[in-house]
């Protein structure tokens, strides 16, 4: 199911910070929207979808440090528009 505003996240999203949950959701969506069981691993759009934004939340940077999310580094710069996540190699 795709997850139309922040507050409809899980609740395990809603402990990321705003930026990451941003990212977190529009990574899930086009995931979600794009999954097709004869191409990939996971079992159902919804693994596919989670799989998806934790990998983009974790490119972009974010990392659990004691019990809670912080952006430790920019390893990828991640750009929002209004259906995607672009993540892309940040340069030094």
């Amino acid at each position: 199911m795709p997850y139309p505003t922040l507050a409809s996240l899980p609740d395990a999203v809603k402990k990321l910070p705003k930026h990451a949950q941003e990212i977190w959701r529009k990574a899930f969506n086009s995931a979600h929207a794009a999954f097709d069981s004869s191409k990939h691993r996971q079992p159902n759009a919804e693994a596919y979808g989670a799989a998806t934004a934790w990998a983009a939340v974790k490119r972009a940077g974010y990392a659990k440090r004691d019990d809670k999310w912080v952006q430790t580094k920019k390893a990828f710069t991640v750009t929002i528009d209004a259906s995607r996540v672009h993540v892309a190699k940040a340069m030094d």
